[in-house]
């Protein structure tokens, strides 16, 4: 009963990151992958490379569950979002369950639910956790590809390697930059090699072979659009400063401890610690996986994006569990106190990012442009990113409406179709068209609100803000007469 309920708690985080976020609306890239390779032929799915979107392992079992479940009309896939979204918790869920198994056999003196806490709270984590593109499918697999090393390294049965083969090869053909994940683990089994042999030991190519197979399996599925996998504008994209691939290694510790600060000493006290003991050689694969593939991204001279490396959390949760274990024992008769402290205060710190990205994300990010995808802090994870509900709403003001500067325009055009809603995107000269051609007042959609308000003000002309907080999708009633004769009985009405 105690281990059940130790392992709730290290699965809470997860669901709890469900609740909010299980069935909430789609955004720019989720939909981009939908529309031009999920509701469209096989051929299209694994043929069309035209932009890295297609994550092409990914989209073809997100084509295989919209057909199993008859999803394939043109918004199934955002009506129904939450059965694509529970296949991402799955992959979660099945992520935590590698975890843990792969606690059990490299660390046993260290509870094996603490590794999937740590990785369940991580916001980096978290933040792909639900996300339906093919980051999640990809730290499953790479954690498999792990595991399945490790039960070989045991059993030594060779359906294993090609159950690894086969994991590398989907590995892959998911993302290509999964690449650099592969071949750190290519790496270390080098590393092992030199070792043995220098050692006189038996020298073991099993593995490597494996490896070996994996690639073939992948270059011979993106051999006919191999051209296009390798020739495209963000593979052949170079990076501003040689070096600066590295700083990604600072951007992604910071957003794996997730302002988790006590983790930090944690590791510098273990690693200290397992030094002296002679222990670290143990473990020192996983902090091998977590550097490594920002090595080869610096020798291939490429700018990849940050997310490439989001697979590589489940390696920081193990080591930080391992850290936080040898951390509490140095403390001696006083660890189980400070034990519970420290979970606490990682529960409570979770909590309270979760209520920041919910609540401050979206105003500071959109007023400032500064809508990229990132590994922590996106648009897409406030709670006022709601666009289905906000289009709704405007069309039930009865107004016309029109669109300008809609920052992620792909998933509003999306929603305002499936509205049943023509809504012209209006460019610079948006205010002259809405003062010129309106007869009325009109629904102006913008996600920068505020600046409207001050062009309509700059032309003498009045813009009300219909909601009480601000969203992605702002509405501003807008009257094309001089603001002075604006009839100021409508200014006071907004939906609720």
């Amino acid at each position: 009963m105690k281990k059940a309920g130790l392992i709730l708690f290290a699965v809470s985080p997860l669901l709890i990151w469900s609740l909010f976020y299980l069935t909430t609306d789609l955004w720019y890239d989720e939909v981009y992958s939908f529309e031009h390779f999920v509701i469209k032929p096989w051929s299209t799915t694994f043929l069309d490379y035209a932009l890295p979107n297609n994550h092409i392992a990914h989209n073809a079992l997100l084509q295989l569950i919209s057909r199993v479940f008859g999803l394939r009309g043109e918004f199934d896939f955002a009506e129904y979002v939450w059965v694509f979204r529970s296949f991402e918790l799955l992959l979660s869920l099945a992520t935590g369950w590698l975890v843990y198994k792969i606690a059990r056999i490299k660390m046993p003196e260290v509870p094996a639910w603490l590794p999937v806490f740590i990785l369940f709270s991580s916001v980096l984590f978290l933040n792909f956790s639900l996300q339906i593109r093919g980051y999640m499918l990809s730290t499953f697999l790479l954690s498999l590809t792990y595991y399945l090393q490790l039960l070989w390294e045991v059993k030594k049965k060779d359906f294993l390697l090609l159950a690894m083969a086969f994991c590398i090869a989907i590995l892959l053909y998911a993302i290509p930059s999964n690449a650099y994940a592969v071949a750190s683990l290519g790496m270390l089994w080098l590393i092992q090699v030199i070792k043995k042999t220098r050692a006189g030991g038996k020298l073991e190519l099993k593995l490597g072979l494996a490896i070996g197979l994996g690639l073939t399996l992948a270059f011979l599925a993106y051999l006919p659009i191999l051209d296009q996998v390798l020739h495209n504008d963000f593979s052949e994209a170079k990076p501003r400063h040689p070096f600066s691939v590295f700083k990604f290694i600072l951007i992604w510790f910071q957003s794996a401890i997730s302002s988790r600060f006590i983790l930090i000493p944690a590791w510098v006290i273990a690693s200290y610690v397992l030094t002296k003991q002679k222990r670290l050689g143990k473990y020192r694969e996983w902090l091998l996986l977590i550097l490594l593939p920002f090595v080869f991204a610096f020798l291939h001279q490429s700018r990849p994006f940050g997310r490439v490396f989001m697979p590589l959390v489940p390696f920081f949760a193990l080591y930080s569990a391992l850290a936080l274990h040898v951390s509490w024992r140095q403390l001696k008769k006083f660890h189980s106190t400070f034990a519970y402290l420290t979970l606490l205060s990682l529960y409570f710190g979770l909590v309270s990012e979760i209520s920041m990205l919910r609540t401050a994300t979206l105003p500071a990010l959109v007023e400032h442009d500064d809508v990229k995808q990132d590994l922590y802090r996106n648009y897409y994870l406030d709670a006022e990113f709601q666009p289905q509900r906000d289009i709704e709403r405007a069309k039930e003001s009865g107004y016309p409406i029109i669109a300008t500067d809609l920052i992620d325009w792909p998933t509003h055009n999306l929603y305002l179709r499936k509205a049943g809603l023509d809504v012209p995107r209006l460019d610079s000269t948006w205010y002259e068209l809405v003062l010129d051609t309106s007869k009325g007042p009109c629904i102006l959609l913008t996600s920068v609100p505020n600046r409207k308000i001050r062009q309509l003000k700059a032309q003498d002309y009045e813009g009300l803000l219909l909601q009480k907080h601000f969203s992605m999708t702002n509405s501003l009633l807008v009257y094309p007469q001089k603001a002075e004769n604006a009839d100021p009985s409508r200014q006071t009405e907004a939906p609720e």
